[in-house]
């Protein structure tokens, strides 16, 4: 009978008894589910075929402005889309994601609503709100030096301790990810500190 001549291994087939007596190999299991990015196994453990994603079997498009491709599992290798936020175009020449002039609505921009400078220690504080997930950067916007970059903002919140200044700038950008920015003119005062609200 067919029970006897079973190995017991799922990826080999089945086996079967033959009219004398004789044992005959089954037909290899083939384990494809027609997606090319996938990795198809067969699984001993469940006598099944399991597929799974694999986004490095998707080759890169080469285009900025399609996005990551990625291994979708059931429609294969896939593009993530435009990967610039609101109010931003992409610039496939230069691989990045410029700001639509007017693109900024009221909520999209950062708010400063604290600075606190000490010139003899050439440190400067800033702290202020922007939209949760993004992250700021400040520059001096007089000559583009970026002062700091990539500070998160946590619950709609963020701070920055900048030390070493040599002077402290009187005018600053603080520029959020989502391209939005707003400009301060902190100034200099005889007395060591200011908060400017």
């Amino acid at each position: 009978i067919d029970a006897d001549c079973d190995d017991g291994k799922f990826f080999n087939g089945l086996e079967t008894c033959d009219a004398n007596g004789s044992c005959q190999a089954g037909t290899p299991v083939v384990c494809d589910d027609g997606v090319g990015c996938t990795d198809d196994i067969c699984d001993e453990g469940s006598d099944s075929c399991v597929s799974s994603a694999n986004d490095a079997n998707c080759t890169d498009d080469g285009q900025f402005c399609t996005g990551n491709e990625y291994c979708d599992a059931t429609a294969g290798c896939t593009s993530a889309g435009d990967p610039c936020a609101a109010g931003e175009s992409c610039n496939e020449s230069n691989n990045s994601c410029d700001l639509i002039p007017g693109g900024c609505s009221e909520g999209d921009f950062p708010v400063i609503v604290n600075t606190d400078y000490n010139e003899k220690a050439g440190k400067l504080n800033i702290e202020g709100f922007a939209s949760e997930g993004s992250t700021i950067t400040i520059e001096n916007a007089d000559n583009g030096q970026v002062l700091a970059e990539g500070i998160n903002v946590r619950n709609g919140s963020w701070k920055s301790i900048i030390n070493k200044l040599n002077t402290i700038p009187e005018h600053i950008s603080v520029i959020s990810s989502n391209g939005c920015s707003v400009d301060l003119f902190i100034g200099h005062h005889d007395d060591d500190h200011h908060d400017d609200d």
